[in-house]
């Protein structure tokens, strides 16, 4: 069994992870139908042939279920999918308020050029 970076999993306790989800049915529309990959005949994640076909049990499934099982817990896979999504996307503004952050020391450093060669000429 590959080790949870959450450590062992508590069943009888609620993550609180999980209440970002509550109130979520499941998506009530029972008629409508989530669309396929476009790239499915490649065999991607989650698809037969692919590195993933009988991945987290669910074995010929397009889609990885994430909704809470009976009593409202989420899978430690789903929880660890869900967070190295939410790190992924903290990096990339991390990375977005470092530019903004070198774009106004930059514009700071060129207005105090500025002044002096104004107040020196």
């Amino acid at each position: 069994m590959a080790s949870s970076r959450f450590g062992p999993s508590s069943l009888h306790q609620r993550d609180p992870r999980s209440a970002l989800f509550e109130g979520y049915n499941g998506g009530a529309d029972s008629n409508r139908r989530p669309s396929p990959s476009p790239n499915r005949a490649a065999g991607g994640y989650g698809y037969p042939g692919g590195p993933a076909s009988n991945h987290l049990g669910v074995q010929g499934s397009s889609y990885r279920p994430a909704t809470p099982n009976k009593r409202g817990q989420y899978s430690d896979a789903v929880l660890n999918e869900l967070e190295s999504q939410n790190d992924s996307q903290v990096e990339g503004i991390m990375g977005k308020v470092r530019i903004l952050k070198d774009l106004r020391h930059n514009s700071t450093t060129t207005a105090r050029y500025y002044e002096q060669d104004v107040g020196d000429g």
